[in-house]
């Protein structure tokens, strides 16, 4: 009899597991998602170049001459505003090389009204100006182009006008002009 008795005792055990993997609960499963914002910060970038003009040769007689020459000023940026772009000069009036309390004064001319040259002065113009009218280069830097969009190669001609009669000494004038670029 004891034989019979370890057999009803398996079998309890079996139905007793059994009993216990049938009776568990059913879990329902959902998904869940969320949004993540992936944000690039790309900054400005500004490059400025500017190409040296040829030499402004005069020969003046008891009237005046009037030459000019001229050069570019390359802007390139990214920035979606654009940019400003602005000269000036240290020393504006033209030095002589070897007299140096000889010199050439600026145009009376403004960007905002540039004119003609006058005997004896020297200026800048963009090509967006009247023909033949001259700005002087201050100390101060001057707007002389506003753009509103990037740009990738926006050429700008300066050209640089002299105009002088026999009273003004003979040799080689210079001075050093400044462009400076800013984004908006």
């Amino acid at each position: 009899m004891a034989k019979i008795n370890l057999q009803k005792a398996g079998i309890g055990i079996m139905g007793v597991a059994a009993f216990a993997v049938l009776a568990l609960p059913v879990i329902n499963v959902s998904a869940a998602t969320t949004d993540v914002e992936v944000t690039a910060n790309i900054d400005s970038s500004l490059t400025l170049s500017a190409s040296t003009p040829s030499t402004v040769s005069l020969t003046p007689t008891t009237t005046a001459d009037e030459d000019a020459a001229t050069g570019t000023v390359t802007v390139a940026t990214n920035d979606e505003d654009g940019y400003n772009l602005a000269i000036s000069a240290t020393t504006p009036a033209l030095q002589h090389d070897t007299l140096p309390a000889t010199t050439i004064p600026v145009a009376a001319g403004t960007v905002g009204t540039p004119a003609a040259l006058t005997d004896n002065t020297w200026g800048f113009r963009v090509s967006s100006w009247a023909a033949g009218t001259y700005a002087g280069v201050t100390t101060t830097a001057t707007n002389i182009k506003t753009t509103a969009t990037p740009n990738a190669s926006d050429v700008t001609n300066v050209a640089y006008g002299v105009r002088a009669n026999s009273s003004q000494a003979s040799g080689n004038y210079a001075t050093d002009v400044t462009y400076t670029a800013l984004v908006n």
